[in-house]
């Protein structure tokens, strides 16, 4: 079971929801839990409607991916990294 969502998972729970099928069917239809589905639900409503938005969400989901690398402190401080490998190799 995979733990994000994918856009197109996002898609088709905007789908169900409007749809008006229950959480407990999309969480079965999705293979995610119920808690799944409250949580993602919870955290991309549109602000000015209310309703869940899943452009919102894979752009949230985007934007957290592309900031999410760490500069590495020995690809930062080369002296650092040649130190450390003579004491290594």
């Amino acid at each position: 079971m995979r733990k994000h969502f994918t856009h197109e998972e996002r898609c088709r729970l905007k789908e169900e929801l409007d749809q008006g099928i229950t959480i407990n069917q999309i969480a079965k239809n999705l293979g995610k839990s119920e808690r799944t589905i409250y949580y993602e639900l919870s955290k991309n409503r549109n602000e000015k409607t209310g309703l869940y938005d899943a452009m919102l969400a894979q752009e949230h989901y985007d934007t957290k991916q592309a900031n999410k690398h760490v500069p590495r402190i020995l690809e930062e401080d080369k002296i650092l990294a040649e130190k450390i490998a003579k004491y290594i190799l």
